[in-house]
This record gives C-alpha cells, sequence and structure tokens, in this order.
C-alpha cells in the first residue's frame, strides 16, 4: 500500500508539474486566434457569415480593464487567461502540444493554489496547494482508474491515503512522520474488515501471528 501510495504521489506530481511549465511558459504570449469552428447550432455545410481571426482577444469590463485573454499561445496552443479588478492573472487554462488540458488557479497574490489536470499515464488529478505552494491534498485516478485520494504534509510528503479499488476493496493508510506506514485499514474484495499496526521497520504487530 504503502508503495503504491508513493508511486501515485510522484507519478501526480510529475503530471503536474509538466502542465504547470506549459500553462505558465505560455500563459503571458501574445496568442493568435485559430480559425473558427461551426457553432452548436450551425448546419455543417452552412458556411458562417463572419469569421474573426486575429492575434489576440481580450475581455474588457464596464471601467475599461482588460479582465481576461484567449488566443493561440507561442507553441500553437490554445489559451484563456482571466484577470482580477487588479488585472492579476487567476485563472489560465490550455490544451498544449501532447493534447493533455490543463487548469491553474492563482490566488490574489497570483501564487497557484489549485491545479487540475492529466498525467501522461493517462490519470487525471486535482491538487489543492498551500499559500507556500507546498501540495497539500490530492484527488484523482491512478493510470489504471483507480480512484486516489491523498493527504499531504507540510513538505508536501503523503501523510494519509485512501485508495478504491474495482474489486470493492478500499484501503486507508497512514504514515508516520518519517513516511514510513504504520496503520492500515480497509475492506478486503469480499467484503472482509482489516486493520494491520505496523512497527518503524513496516513489520506488522497487530494483528497477532497465531501460535
Amino acid at each position: 500500500m504503502h508503495a503504491f501510495v508513493k508511486a501515485v504521489v510522484q507519478g501526480t506530481s510529475a503530471g503536474v508539474a509538466l502542465g504547470v511549465v506549459l500553462l505558465v511558459a505560455g500563459a503571458f504570449t501574445h496568442p493568435r486566434m485559430a480559425s473558427a469552428q461551426p457553432g452548436p447550432d450551425q448546419k455543417p455545410d452552412q458556411k458562417p457569415e463572419q469569421v474573426l481571426r486575429a492575434t489576440r482577444i481580450e475581455f474588457v469590463d464596464a471601467a475599461g480593464k482588460t479582465r481576461g485573454s484567449v488566443g493561440i499561445q507561442g507553441d500553437g496552443a490554445p489559451g484563456l487567461i482571466l484577470l482580477d479588478t487588479n488585472g492579476k492573472p487567476r485563472l489560465l487554462a490550455t490544451v498544449p502540444a501532447n493534447g493533455r488540458p490543463g487548469l491553474l488557479m492563482l490566488d490574489e497574490t497570483t501564487k497557484m493554489r489549485a491545479v487540475m489536470g492529466l498525467h501522461d499515464d493517462g490519470g487525471a488529478g486535482f491538487v489543492a496547494l498551500d499559500q507556500n505552494g507546498k501540495g497539500r491534498m490530492i484527488i484523482g485516478t491512478a493510470k489504471e482508474g483507480t480512484p486516489v485520494l491523498l493527504y499531504l504534509n507540510a513538505n508536501g510528503k503523503p501523510q494519509v491515503g485512501l485508495v478504491g479499488k474495482d474489486d470493492h476493496s478500499a484501503a486507508l493508510a497512514f504514515n508516520d512522520k518519517d513516511l514510513k506506514t504504520r496503520m492500515i485499514a480497509g475492506v478486503k474484495d469480499d467484503g472482509t474488515p482489516m486493520a494491520v499496526l505496523m512497527d518503524a521497520n513496516g513489520v506488522p504487530i497487530w494483528p497477532p501471528k497465531a501460535p
């Protein structure tokens, strides 16, 4: 269980890091709008009356402040940027060349606080970060589709992990300050409840072995 949770964290972190790099790197470039596509109420063979083509489109509020922009970024990926009333970016979205969409949310100091995206291994995830930029919670799926919920400590390391599998089994694991799993509780695929306590070396100490 500990190895699986650690693998999920490492895989999720790698996917998030890649998405953030792609998102932030292209977020403040000068995008170009792609060719317009038929709308939902438009017949495939019906040509639009107008096609808007521009290097950049900005959204402006009633006071004339720019509140967002949309377009094609320098690397060819479509991107959306939404700003607050102070002109600070608060939400960034893009679909990079690898086809895996990413969504990045920032606080009022423009620090990253939440990320949603797809991983290289096919999983999907949401990461919530604290004021210091450390991931504190991960909700997502591993590459095989297994749902995972992880609570991370102040150093971004897994402290508690919850995993459910398609065979109806589920497990909740608790790590100590050294990230060693000390307790696992769950339900087996046949519905039998189970619990295991371990010492600092990972050796089970409860339930006791049969004499």
